[in-house]
């Protein structure tokens, strides 16, 4: 009978997770630096200042202050 030989080395899951890893990791990169997928992230949410200066709701106070 022969004996088989303790594989040495990182086994290919781990190749393959790394290699997606870093194909995943390139792209976030790439849309980063290019401004790739506009009108997501973070920054679409923000209002610019004249929307905001523009669009403050009124907010009544008459009914805070107490009658004597």
């Amino acid at each position: 009978m022969s004996e088989s030989l303790p594989r040495i080395g990182t086994p290919r899951w781990v190749k393959v997770a790394a290699i997606i890893a870093l194909v995943v990791g390139l792209i976030f990169v790439i849309l980063l630096l290019t401004g790739g997928g506009a009108g997501h992230g973070p920054s679409r949410h923000a209002q610019s200042d004249a929307a905001v200066a523009g669009s403050a709701p009124s907010v009544s106070t008459e009914h805070l202050v107490q009658q004597p």
